[in-house]
């Protein structure tokens, strides 16, 4: 792959930014014509599946109401800081939040009785 790299200078220092083909090739989503709908169809359909995933596993009783909930408001946050509305600041706070929630799903999976080993 290619990476022709773009300086961008700051108040003392230089950056070198290197991007990834597809954007020489195609530009950075503005120039991307029809094919340019698949990136926010795919978050759009990542961040609900995640918040579906989470209803489900709370509805089966896989996990607690509260950490799937939690999934659940933190998945579409997540959506939102991604999406145009939301900002880099959004982005960052709700990727942190999206984070945590996939961490308190771990340990709630991990401390579940279906992974504690078999006693007779």
């Amino acid at each position: 792959m290619q990476r022709q790299p773009v300086a961008l200078v700051g108040m003392d220092a230089q950056v070198v930014i290197l991007y990834p083909q597809v954007i020489i090739d195609h530009g950075a989503g503005d120039a991307m014509g029809a094919v340019a709908i698949f990136f926010p169809l795919a978050g759009v359909l990542t961040v609900l599946g995640y918040a579906a995933l989470a209803y489900g596993w709370m509805k089966g009783d896989v996990m607690p109401k509260s950490v799937a909930v939690a999934m659940i408001i933190a998945s579409l946050a997540f959506g939102f800081g991604l999406s145009p509305f939301g900002g880099l600041m959004a982005a960052r706070v709700t990727a942190a939040a999206f984070g945590a929630a996939l961490i308190a799903i771990g340990v709630s999976v991990w401390r579940s009785a279906a992974f504690c080993p078999a006693t007779a």
